[in-house]
């Protein structure tokens, strides 16, 4: 069975990990590729733990929800540690 490729499938409240896309730099919002595939998810420089600064490349864990655009990343954690 191949991995969900609808964020529809993703529901809120779930967590995932990802890589980022497109970081939250100054327009102050972002984008995360999924790591099991599906459309990207949206990431809001506001929910990044720590105000930590992202690159594109950077291995998160993302939780879920539903914000004004629909679903969104609600909480974004840098994950390994990498610093920049």
């Amino acid at each position: 069975m191949s991995p969900p490729t609808d964020l529809a499938l993703q529901r809120p409240g779930s967590q995932r990990q990802g890589t980022v896309a497109l970081p939250a730099l100054t327009n102050g919002f972002g984008f995360i590729d999924p790591d099991d595939g599906g459309r990207q998810v949206l990431m809001r420089a506001s929910r990044i733990d720590g105000n930590r600064a992202l690159c594109a490349g950077d291995a998160v864990l993302y939780w879920l929800g539903t914000g004004t655009l629909g679903l969104e990343a609600v909480q974004v954690r840098l994950l390994g540690g990498a610093t920049h």
